[in-house]
């Protein structure tokens, strides 16, 4: 199954396992679903931005974000940006 996987989502379930990490960072819907299937818990990218947001080392979210669509071509459905402005009341 994880040769259906982009080799670095793949790579990183392994090494996750490998090191009974407490997370594993992955975005992309099928990698998460393999990878919560071998009992790991995974993390987003916007997960990850909340968790800072909210720790207090980010000033807001919504530029970070705006990076990541506009310069990295990073993909993001709106509904998911939209809830994570929310949970940092942005």
């Amino acid at each position: 199954i994880l040769q259906q996987l982009d080799p670095g989502e793949a790579a990183a379930i392994l090494l996750a396992i490998k090191m009974h990490a407490d997370a594993v960072l992955i975005d992309e819907s099928e990698g998460r679903a393999i990878a919560q299937a071998r009992g790991l818990r995974t993390i987003g990218i916007l997960g990850i931005l909340i968790q800072a947001r909210q720790a207090g080392h980010l000033a807001a979210v919504r530029p970070v974000i705006e990076a990541l669509l506009s310069k990295a071509k990073f993909r993001l459905s709106d509904t998911l940006v939209n809830h994570a402005l929310a949970m940092c009341q942005e």
